[in-house]
């Protein structure tokens, strides 16, 4: 190390050490002098909390001591009234508890154990078999820490009891009284020797009853702590662990562990204070040294480093420099040596230098031309090197055909790419001819030729391999020619283009081919239907196109997974196939829909005979994994040319058939009808309408009152929709809620309409009208809807219309799928206070059993049971039947469509509730059932 480095650093050592063992030493001395006064407090801190908590528990001896010796308490086992004496001594443990906030139970039992009275009746259980195996408070005052007890109020507590005797010393039984360990802590928890002290109160079973310290696991692992499982004696000893110091008393005969505990951290914090103090001194000190060593340092070695600069430069042939340094010390003597030793080599050096210039001359020519010949040399086997890596690196093979000579030239990858060795060929066809598979060969000739017969300059030729026709092979070849325009050569490369002509067949396939079904798909039917058509039409033929959707596919996959319905869509695929076999094309068209093309049929039976069999090979059952899935399909048919010449047009009337067959109740087949667009257009029409009236809130809600049969007061209205457009004028419910229902509009319609008559309800209640409720019809795809019951909710809470006003009106068939969940969201409806009305009973499904299960109130009779009473007595006594069973399970009864007198006369002799139909009033608007409800309402004259 250099004299400028080394001296500064010894100068700083030499201060530094000192510093740093004054700071060590000081700071170990002072922290023991810290630990141990802080052992001291915590030995007499302890002391004291100790001695506190045995005032405490001789306190509790005296409490428990004056219950056992009042009088009362011995009469309960010497007098024969012993209730009142038992009401009394009750009472005398009720007041001690209230005079002793510690005391949270009081036990009374005879001297077998068993408990007479106790202030608390929680688990007298476990109480009666913790007394039986302590017997020996029967014989003296005891303290019993270790309860176990597991009771709400009981929990975390210790017995003290005492027996009860009389003046002779007898025992009649004893006195328990069961404290909480809350009334120890409390009066420990506030001992502290400083900020970080805490204190903890542990049972000799390990288990800790309070502490102020937050890391009760960790004091609890500490090897000192665990250990006064087995201390029975008070002791007076101070464990020190890694990071606290810590005192412990056990208190006398109770088995409970007083541990008091302090940081390291906050006792050593002085210590650390002064060993700071002394670093920073250090620091100082340290500072002020290397000023001084720096400078020291600088005086000594700054003239001998420019004296070494300078004899280093002097080694490099620059004698022209001198050392400045002038002094009278040693260093100054030395300079002037060096200047003189310097200028007598410069004259020697210069002399050399003359005769040296003499002969390089000669020398440097002869090297130069030397060193071009060996440069030439390099760049010839550099230039040959990469020529050999770009041949053998490359994956194509390549090749040189002289057409004067024959003779063929090929590197070495030729024959692991085209499989065949080739010297010599008479003419280059005679190459293809032995590597191009035969079926290859023909386009592979015609190509060359043609290249070289229209003087063209190059060619390329796919084709596979005569050796192997799985691998293809792609030939470039380039023709050479001489002066006058002959060819001469060909040389070009061959390449194995077998995994690119694979990927494009993947490609091809992927783009046509459905990769679940393995069949065409969608991409395929559209770009070639319309050369189908025409070629059939060509061929003066007919065709079909068939359009198959599975019935009910969705639920399929919802109810058992894709996994299922995938396997499902693979065995009707492999089926249509079977059914087709060479007859036209099947196609997945999409999800659930599969297309045929039949390109020669005779006549329409052909088709339907083929349709039946199509009907009949998918209807039924599939055995998919260990289960049988039951499901059908439905056909729409249309004829080419007579139903289209396009294809587009073709799948739409095809498309139009087969929703047609799913309207008619589905697993059936239906040949497109020109009617068929019609309705489709019109149900388009309606669909817009309703989508318009949505948006524009362009519905209209018509009310027809329902009255009550005995007194013809209006009871309510239900609450009817109607759609009414600029041109058409009203639109028939029969006709839009279909639609709506099919669109999935139904449920924006139905969220529409319970807002309304919510607020319809609000108006005429704040009016102070007085009717019942506003009825409104709930359809299943309604309550199918996830957010169904909380929309309503949040309907009927913008509103602040009381749920009881409402009545929803649903139908049988709204069971016939998902009946259970259904159930369930009705019975929810009921739950929020809304009512529940069964419309058109006795058109359903199994009325009368669905009675059981249908959390209804109320059942509407529909009127196609009322339109012939007059003078079919079954519907007659039909009704009288439902009226009896509705009576029976408590359910209200509405008949609805009465429209003449005759009709009101019969059924006013049942015992029906309510009345509706047109001899009251039709649907109308709002401000007229206003006014029936300030006015009353009539029977229609």
């Amino acid at each position: 190390m250099e004299i400028r480095k080394r001296l500064p650093l010894t100068i700083i050592l030499l201060i530094i050490t000192p510093l740093m063992l004054l700071a060590v030493i000081s700071y170990k001395n002072f922290s023991k002098a810290l630990t141990k006064s802080s052992i001291d407090t915590i030995d007499k801190v302890t002391d004291i909390a100790s001695k506190q908590l045995e005032d405490l528990i001789v306190a509790q001896k005296l409490e428990t001591k004056n219950i056992a010796d009042r009088e009362r308490v011995k009469s309960v086992f010497t007098e024969n009234n012993n209730e009142i004496n038992m009401r009394h001594v009750t009472y005398i443990f009720k007041n001690a508890k209230s005079l002793s906030k510690d005391i949270i139970d009081t036990v009374l039992f005879d001297k077998n154990g068993v408990v007479i009275i106790n202030s608390n009746k929680e688990n007298n259980n476990e109480l009666q078999s913790f007394i039986k195996s302590n017997k020996e408070m029967l014989k003296k005052d005891m303290v019993i820490t270790d309860t176990n007890l597991t009771g709400k109020v009981r929990k975390n507590s210790y017995i003290i009891s005492q027996p009860v005797k009389d003046r002779k010393g007898n025992v009649y039984g004893c006195i328990a009284n069961i404290y909480n360990y809350n009334s120890m802590y409390n009066v420990i928890k506030d001992a502290k020797v400083g900020e970080s002290s805490h204190i903890t109160l542990v049972h000799k079973n390990g288990q800790i009853l309070g502490s102020t310290n937050d890391k009760k696991d960790t004091l609890m692992k500490n090897g000192d702590i665990t250990n006064i499982k087995g201390i029975e004696h008070k002791i007076k000893e101070i464990k020190k662990n890694d990071s606290e110091v810590i005192g412990y008393r056990a208190i006398k005969d109770n088995g409970l562990v007083l541990i008091l505990g302090q940081s390291l951290s906050e006792i050593n914090r002085p210590a650390r204070k002064i060993m700071i103090i002394i670093f920073i001194l250090m620091i100082i000190f340290t500072l002020l040294g290397m000023f001084l060593a720096v400078g020291c340092s600088r005086v000594i070695t700054d003239p001998i480093s420019d004296l070494m600069n300078t004899m280093e430069l002097a080694t490099v042939d620059n004698f022209n420099i001198m050392s400045t340094y002038k002094g009278n010390n040693e260093i100054g003597r030395l300079s002037s040596s060096f200047n003189s030793m310097i200028k007598k080599l410069k004259d020697s050096y210069e002399e050399l230098t003359r005769v040296y210039g003499k002969l390089s001359v000669t020398e440097e020519e002869l090297r130069a031309k030397y060193i071009q010949l060996k440069e030439n040399e390099r760049n010839l086997k550099v230039m040959e090197e990469k020529y050999r890596f770009a041949v053998d690196g490359s994956n194509d093979a390549i090749w040189e055909y002289n057409i004067n000579n024959g003779d063929m030239f090929f590197s070495s990858k030729w024959k692991e790419i085209v499989l065949k060795e080739i010297v010599f060929a008479e003419t280059f066809p005679v190459i293809l001819e032995q590597i191009v598979f035969k079926e290859d060969l023909k386009a592979a000739i015609e190509n060359y030729n043609q290249c070289i017969n229209n003087d063209g300059i190059s060619f390329n030729q796919e084709f596979r391999s005569k050796e192997k026709k799985d691998r293809w092979i792609l030939i470039r070849g380039t023709i050479q020619k001489d002066e006058k325009g002959n060819p001469i050569k060909i040389s070009g490369t061959a390449t194995d283009i077998t995994y690119r002509k694979r990927d494009e067949e993947r490609i091809k396939f992927l783009a046509y081919y459905d990769t679940l079904t393995n069949i065409p798909n969608r991409a395929y039917f559209l770009d070639n239907i319309d050369k189908i058509l025409s070629d059939t039409i060509k061929a003066k033929g007919q065709g079909a196109m068939l359009f198959i959707g599975l019935d009910n596919f969705k639920k399929i996959n919802d109810n058992l997974g894709h996994s299922v319905g995938d396997i499902l869509l693979k065995k009707i695929s492999k089926s249509l196939k079977t059914i087709v076999r060479n007859k036209g094309t099947v196609c997945r068209y999409g999800g659930d829909e599969f297309l045929i093309i039949l390109n020669s049929i005779m006549n329409k039976e052909d088709v339907k005979i083929f349709s039946q069999e199509i009907l009949d090979t998918l209807n039924g059952k599939f055995l998919v994994g260990n289960r049988y899935i039951y499901f059908s399909v439905s056909v729409g048919v249309a004829l080419f040319p007579a139903d289209g010449l396009k294809g587009t047009i073709l799948l739409k009337n095809a498309d139009t058939a087969m929703h047609r067959a799913k309207e008619l109740g589905k697993n059936r087949c239906e040949f497109y009808d020109v009617l068929m667009s019609i309705e489709l257009k019109r149900k388009s029409t309606i669909e817009h309408m309703l989508r318009e009236a949505l948006k524009n809130n362009g519905f209209i809600i018509h009310y027809q009152p329902k009255v009550h049969f005995k007194t013809g007061e209006i009871h309510g209205f239900e609450a009817l929709l109607r759609l009414k457009d600029n041109e058409e004028g009203m639109i028939s419910p029969k006709e839009f809620i279909p639609i709506a229902e099919e669109t999935g509009l139904i449920i924006p319609m139905g969220y529409w309409v319970i807002s309304e008559i919510c607020k319809q309800n609000k108006l005429w209640r704040d009016k102070g009208l007085s009717y019942e409720k506003i009825s409104v019809n709930i359809s299943p795809k309604q309550l199918e809807h996830k957010r169904f019951l909380s929309n309503v909710r949040d309907i009927i809470n913008n509103s602040g219309v009381a749920p009881k006003d409402l009545d929803f009106e649903i139908t049988e068939n709204i069971l016939v799928e998902e009946k259970e969940i259904k159930i369930s969201i009705l019975k929810e409806i009921q739950n929020m206070g809304i009512s529940i009305s069964l419309d058109d009973f006795g058109t359903g499904y199994c009325s009368l059993n669905y009675l059981k299960t249908f959390p209804v109130n109320t059942i509407k009779i529909d009127k196609s049971f009322i339109d012939d009473i007059c003078i079919d007595k079954i519907k007659e006594y039909i009704i009288d039947g439902v009226i009896v069973v509705a009576k029976n399970m408590n359910l209200d009864i509405v008949v609805e469509g009465v429209e003449t007198k005759d009709q009101y006369e019969i059924l006013k002799k049942k015992s029906c509730d309510l009345v509706q139909g047109y001899l009251f009033s039709k649907p109308i608007p709002n401000y007229v059932a206003e006014e029936y409800l300030y006015n009353g309402i009539y029977i229609a004259e």
